[in-house]
């Protein structure tokens, strides 16, 4: 299940690489931040993260995180997905701020669920 998140993930990003759009607003690269949380705080779950060029992947981190990284260009995406590892009905949340600005978020109480979170400035408010 995890590998389908992250293949969906992939085709995503590549998607919006090569779609090309007029609509430009601001200047790069801009900090992205995508932050873990949970409740209790201490679950572990693992996942992916980064922008069109580099993904990484974390595996076992336990709540809070936060990860870096940024958008580089006008076409660039960011994003994220990330997956329960803890058993229970605990509550599972992942954020992501672009400049520091809260732009998406999502959670879950859903025992092995996953959150994916995306942003670009093609069209921000998909």
């Amino acid at each position: 299940m995890k590998k389908l998140y992250f293949v969906v993930f992939m085709v995503s990003l590549v998607a919006f690489v090569f779609e090309g759009c007029s609509v430009f607003n601001g200047k790069y690269p801009k900090e992205v931040r995508i932050r873990v949380e949970s409740s209790p705080q201490g679950m572990v779950f693992s996942g992916t993260y980064g922008n069109t060029d580099v993904m990484s992947y974390v595996e076992g981190d336990t709540t809070p995180q936060e990860y870096v990284t940024e958008l580089k260009r006008k076409n660039d995406m960011v994003g994220g997905t990330f997956c329960k590892v803890s058993s229970g009905k605990w509550k599972f949340t992942v954020k992501l701020f672009v400049n520091g600005k809260l732009e998406r978020e999502g959670n879950t109480s859903k025992p092995s669920s996953c959150i994916s979170l995306e942003y670009t400035d093609i069209n921000p408010s998909l």
